[in-house]
């Protein structure tokens, strides 16, 4: 994604690929930097074959709007482009809940995790377990994922652990799926293979109850990984090859 202002106009350039080899280009240009950023990420989701939300009153975004602009630039992994549009965004429409948790997203996404960790946990903090329990196992796996990649691993297993015991959590197996795939990572670091493999078996389980391909294929590249831990390598190989053809 690149940003640069010229002769007082933004100039906004937001670059995806998209499996196998495909490449999207979305550009826009305004004097308002917000405008050109909802500009370009409108001409992804137009590209990506969705309906760019329309705004609910002189040109202020509802919150639905803006959390699909989000997700979108997200989606073309772009973080930065993410956080733009939250940070540039009204303050009672940034006190969302949904907001602040695709905040703390981008923050993982672009290798900030203890600042990710902290805004997870104050979202927790106003999250009871009853009050939205599917959006608690998200943000639970989302702070579990961040701590992985920041090395705390034993706490980041606790988060998973946290997630997969809500009551009924099995309602929801795109939740279930990614707090076990994660449970499953952190069980591979601390060389827990068993238990890793018995994660991964739950969630592709789940990641294929839900329908998500994607899903499905990260679950066999780690189940891969776990494999060639083991030094199955062939059947490592078989988990990633299986894999490709997912993504493919």
């Amino acid at each position: 994604r690149t940003i640069a202002l010229d002769a007082g106009i933004w100039q906004v350039h937001i670059e995806a690929s998209m499996p196998p080899s495909r490449a999207i280009t979305a550009r826009a240009r305004d004097a308002d930097l917000l405008h050109a950023l909802r500009a370009a990420t409108d001409h992804l989701l137009t590209t990506l074959g969705r309906t760019p939300p329309s705004d609910t009153d002189a040109g202020t975004p509802d919150v639905a709007a803006l959390v699909q602009r989000v997700r979108a630039a997200l989606l073309a992994d772009d973080p930065a482009t993410a956080r733009d549009l939250i940070d540039n965004a009204p303050a009672p429409l940034r006190a969302d809940t949904e907001l602040r948790f695709l905040r703390a997203q981008t923050d993982a996404r672009a290798g900030r995790f203890s600042a990710a960790d902290d805004a997870f946990t104050a979202l927790l903090a106003t999250l009871g377990a009853a009050d939205n329990p599917r959006l608690r196992m998200r943000v639970l796996s989302a702070r579990g994922m961040a701590r992985v990649r920041g090395g705390r691993i034993a706490e980041a297993r606790q988060d998973f652990d946290t997630a997969l015991s809500t009551p009924n959590a099995d309602l929801w197996p795109v939740e279930f799926g990614l707090a076990s795939n994660g449970r499953g990572i952190a069980n591979v670091i601390l060389h827990a293979f068993d238990t890793a493999a018995e994660d991964f078996g739950t969630a592709r389980v789940q990641m294929e109850r839900s329908g998500d391909v994607l899903g499905v294929a990260r679950v066999d590249t780690n189940l891969g990984l776990l494999e060639y831990e083991r030094g199955a390598l062939a059947q490592a190989q078989s988990h990633r090859d299986r894999a490709v053809r997912r993504f493919e």
